[in-house]
């Protein structure tokens, strides 16, 4: 199966790239997933030993199934340690925050192009 990968920023710096591409065995799990980008790239060993990996905006474990055309994103933790877990309703919670903080500045941004008009 092949799968694409979404690194985070922090990642994607220390990869060179922001996307990767795998060829992964039909039963291939988030774990292999990563096993196999540590192969490509052992400099990201010890940062996705951290990583938080996401399926479909959700937080899944390491022993997630994948499926053929999957997108698996990798993110680092913005704070804590690798045992700090990122629960469902906090990543809601910040989604949903994040997209308040976007609209409201988009909001401001088309306002100050209005009332900069003749």
């Amino acid at each position: 199966m092949n799968i694409q990968v979404r690194l985070s920023a922090g990642l994607a710096y220390a990869a060179g790239q922001t996307r990767l591409a795998l060829a992964l065995p039909t039963d291939a799990t988030v774990a292999m997933a990563v096993a196999a980008i540590i192969t490509q790239h052992p400099a990201l060993a010890g940062r996705l030993e951290r990583a938080l990996p996401m399926l479909g905006g959700r937080h899944v474990e390491t022993t997630t199934p994948l499926t053929d055309g999957a997108e698996l994103l990798l993110l680092l933790p913005a704070a804590g340690g690798a045992d700090d877990k990122v629960t469902e309703w906090q990543s809601d919670q910040t989604t949903s925050r994040l997209h308040d903080f976007t609209t409201s500045r988009l909001k401001e941004q088309n306002d100050e192009q209005h009332s900069s008009r003749p």
